[in-house]
């Protein structure tokens, strides 16, 4: 459970995910302690400082970004209009107060 509070099942919300605590996938991963993956495409790799990549996923009406170092994005053979999962723990998500934008 993330969020407390008087809201119903189905509920929209919006909730922050930092690009530095999501992993990144090329297949929905088993055994692991982080339950939670989003499944989306590449829609572009930028070089950013300290030799990492911020990797733009497009899911569904969203982008979601992925920050990871350049050798990972090299050995993943990370590319733009890649299918690729976001996997990340729920204990990482924060809640955010304000209007929800789709």
């Amino acid at each position: 459970e993330i969020l407390k509070g008087d809201l119903e099942p189905g509920s929209r919300v919006r909730v922050r995910l930092w690009a530095r605590d999501l992993m990144l996938a090329h297949s929905r991963p088993s055994d692991i302690s982080a339950r939670n993956a989003l499944v989306g495409r590449i829609t572009e790799l930028e070089a950013v400082a300290n030799s990492q990549v911020l990797v733009s996923v497009k899911v569904e009406k969203s982008v979601v970004r992925a920050l990871v170092f350049s050798r990972t994005a090299r050995e993943m053979e990370l590319k733009a209009d890649q299918a690729i999962f976001l996997i990340f723990k729920s204990a990482g998500l924060e809640p955010v107060s304000g209007p929800v934008r789709l």
